[in-house]
């Protein structure tokens, strides 16, 4: 099997950088888990929303390519979801009573 046959529907999440705009927008996905960037394809629907999480961190759904390894070489992105800034998480002074 060769990089990116594997393909299956999941999603990659990580801080979100602009690549090109040339037909469908380009980006990459800085994913910490694997610490590689995932190359991240939006059609027009989603691009708008993408370009305005430019440098945030989110969470990018669909179909994925992934490495004989089971890391993602690739995901074409259906839908979007933004975390919010870590400056904007509760601290463990306001989470300390929840377990």
């Amino acid at each position: 099997m060769r990089d990116g046959e594997y393909e299956d529907y999941g999603s990659v999440e990580g801080w979100l950088r602009v690549v090109s705009r040339y037909g469908s927008l380009l980006l990459l996905v800085d994913d910490p888990l694997w610490d590689l960037p995932v190359l991240c394809w939006a059609e027009d629907d989603v691009a708008e929303e993408i370009l305005a999480l430019s440098g945030r961190r989110a969470a990018v759904y669909g179909p994925i390519k992934y490495r004989r390894d089971g890391s993602p070489v690739s995901i074409r992105a259906e839908e979007l979801v933004e975390f919010p800034p870590f400056d904007e998480l509760p601290g463990y002074e306001q989470v300390r009573g929840i377990l």
